[in-house]
């Protein structure tokens, strides 16, 4: 970083990376929420328009996408604001070496109050992400049931979205950028 930025500017910084970190944070859990309203919604669209006799993937087909569709985008998404925590907390971390925290936490760190480990930056909070992704695959399996299909199809989805939001959250998440 250059000399010639002030100390002010580098709090500036500093507070701003911190913002990012938290909103990104709020953003996931927005993204779960939607996308569990986003299933309940197309489960009861497809419920009023088809009448009860008539609900079997036969006539409910259309309705199906989204139980792929919306599991795996929102896990897309969810992992794509991982990446952008992690990049955060590296400007986080190089932030903290110019404007003094670093020294700081080294301090607290001798009085026994430990900080998160800089090499987890890239996979704390990954865990709740898989949690989610499992609640997405769930979740477009029971609205696959509540659409009319058997239970087998909604073994069938919930298994394919899990497995697809796995690899996602695995290979984006999980790794070292």
């Amino acid at each position: 970083m250059s000399n010639n930025i002030s100390p002010d500017d580098r709090y500036a910084l500093y507070e701003h990376a911190h913002h990012d970190l938290w909103w990104a944070k709020a953003q996931q859990w927005n993204v779960a929420n939607w996308a569990l309203l986003l299933l309940a919604g197309e489960v009861a669209i497809a419920r009023t328009l088809v009448p009860a006799n008539y609900l079997t993937l036969k006539t409910t087909w259309p309705f199906l996408i989204p139980n792929f569709a919306i599991p795996i985008a929102a896990t897309w998404y969810l992992s794509k604001l991982h990446v952008d925590i992690v990049h955060n907390r590296k400007v986080y971390r190089e932030l903290e070496s110019t404007t003094g925290v670093e020294a700081l936490r080294e301090e607290l760190r001798v009085k026994g109050l430990q900080a998160a480990d800089k090499e987890t930056d890239y996979k704390r909070g990954a865990e709740m992400l898989f949690v989610m992704a499992g609640v997405f695959a769930v979740a477009g399996g029971l609205a696959t049931s509540l659409i009319g299909g058997r239970y087998g199809d909604a073994m069938l989805v919930g298994v394919f979205v899990g497995s697809v939001n796995n690899a996602i959250l695995c290979t984006r998440c999980l790794t070292r950028a």
